[in-house]
């Protein structure tokens, strides 16, 4: 507690004050950077991650069956039908349904390039 005193030995020398203050400054600075840093990570769990992520499919679908994405297997929709193995992207999540489409062979091809 600092005191407003002019009684000898009650004061707080400023020798002490101002490193801890200043210490006190560079902490609170340190975290919300952090803080600012991690909001600006993209998002790597749950629903959220799911749009834009590559899987196959696990059996031929005509409009609805069964896809892997992320190593786990999810129900899905295609409004065109894909064979067993087609690599496909998730363009959506309806629930614990996704939205998927295939994937272009040659859009792969294009990236390196």
């Amino acid at each position: 507690m600092l005191i407003d005193t002019d009684l000898p030995g009650y004061g707080i020398s400023w020798a002490l004050i101002v490193p801890l203050a200043a210490t006190s400054a560079l902490f609170s600075f340190a975290i919300a950077g952090l803080a600012l840093a991690a909001r600006r990570r993209p998002v790597v769990t749950g629903g959220e991650e799911l749009p834009g992520m590559e899987g196959e499919a696990t059996e031929d679908i005509a409009a609805e069956g069964w896809v892997r994405v992320h190593g786990e297997l999810w129900r899905a929709r295609s409004r065109v039908p894909l064979t067993h193995g087609t690599r496909l992207r998730v363009t959506g999540r309806h629930g614990l349904t996704l939205a998927v489409e295939p994937i272009d062979p040659t859009e792969k091809e294009n990236d390196h390039v």
